[in-house]
């Protein structure tokens, strides 16, 4: 069974057809600057996976399970601890630093998804409410 994934580039641009290659490259590109979000889905499914940033070598990843948008978890790396960061996600924010997450573990995530059409559930992914509440799947 093949299945068919879209990839939006920032706020307009969705690509179709895609192989991991043009997955790879593209968050590859993402600077904060010319591409600053990246989100990937499968048709007829409700779930989604969301890269933002790039502009200081950091992303956040969010995983949507449902295509309205009210829960999201995100992907985070407890070894990056410090102040709060600034990632440009369309417009500037700061998000904390164990949030802002270096691209190897952007690219396995995103591979993951593509391949399985899961979420890695090994990594460590918290709700959206910065409470530091780490989801149980």
């Amino acid at each position: 069974m093949d299945t068919e994934w879209l990839l939006s580039l920032g706020e307009g641009e969705e690509m179709a057809h895609l192989d991991w290659r043009y997955i790879q490259e593209a968050l590859h590109r993402m600077d904060g600057a010319t591409l600053n979000m990246i989100s990937l889905r499968r048709t007829g499914q409700k779930d989604s996976l969301m890269a933002g940033g790039g502009n200081t070598g950091r992303y956040i990843v969010a995983y949507f399970p449902d295509d309205n948008g009210a829960v999201s978890y995100i992907l985070t790396d407890i070894s990056l601890a410090g102040p709060d960061i600034t990632l440009i996600v369309q417009t500037p924010a700061q998000y904390p630093a164990r949030w802002c997450i270096e691209l190897p573990l952007v690219l396995k995530a995103f591979e993951n998804f593509f391949r399985t059409g899961e979420v890695p559930k090994e990594m460590r992914w918290e709700l959206d409410d910065y409470s530091g509440v780490e989801v149980k799947w």
